[in-house]
């Protein structure tokens, strides 16, 4: 049986170089899956911010609650079992991030629960999903696009005398920063 794909080191950390996260902030992360994420964001956030988590399936919350408190992280993140499509019960937020089939309906209520200058990031598989995501977003005056990246990491062979790249590469996913202004 399949469990929750996890957001990877590097998608993390971009995340918290171009929004500037740091201690005191308040985030949501939404379609928490493994809590992989939120564990990240968490080390990061902490001892003065907090993490929301929202995660519809109880099953994937039952693995998010155990990387949670395998990480040490309990006292920075609160799990909920929440479809955050009906909402967000947060107020003034530096960041939400989406993992979610369809993130654009979290967008009029993102948008409320976000700070001025608060950030809104988007995990998408496809690039049909960007453009769709980015045709939503741009519907929406107090919300800006600040760009889609993708991140592709390969790593390498080193022997002795030779360096090859490893010819593998890991599924990617495109990563789309939006900024309330």
């Amino acid at each position: 049986k399949r469990g929750p794909q996890i957001i990877t080191l590097k998608d993390a950390a971009t995340i918290v170089a171009y929004t500037n996260l740091r201690s005191g902030c308040k985030v949501v992360d939404a379609g928490t899956g493994s809590g992989i994420l939120a564990c990240f964001l968490a080390h990061v956030v902490r001892p003065n911010g907090l993490v929301y988590t929202y995660e519809k399936r109880k099953d994937f919350l039952k693995i998010a609650r155990f990387n949670i408190n395998l990480f040490e992280v309990g006292e920075w993140v609160k799990l909920k079992n929440k479809d955050i499509y009906k909402g967000i019960e947060e107020k003034n937020l530096d960041l939400i991030t989406l993992d979610l089939p369809e993130p654009w309906k979290v967008l009029r209520y993102g948008r409320r629960a976000l700070k001025k200058g608060g950030y809104l990031v988007a995990f998408l598989p496809n690039m049909t999903q960007v453009i769709e995501f980015v045709k939503k977003v741009r519907k929406f005056e107090d919300l800006k696009v600040e760009k889609t990246i993708e991140i592709t990491e390969r790593s390498w062979n080193i022997r002795e005398k030779v360096a090859r790249p490893s010819f593998s590469f890991p599924p990617t996913t495109f990563i789309t920063f939006v900024r309330r202004i």
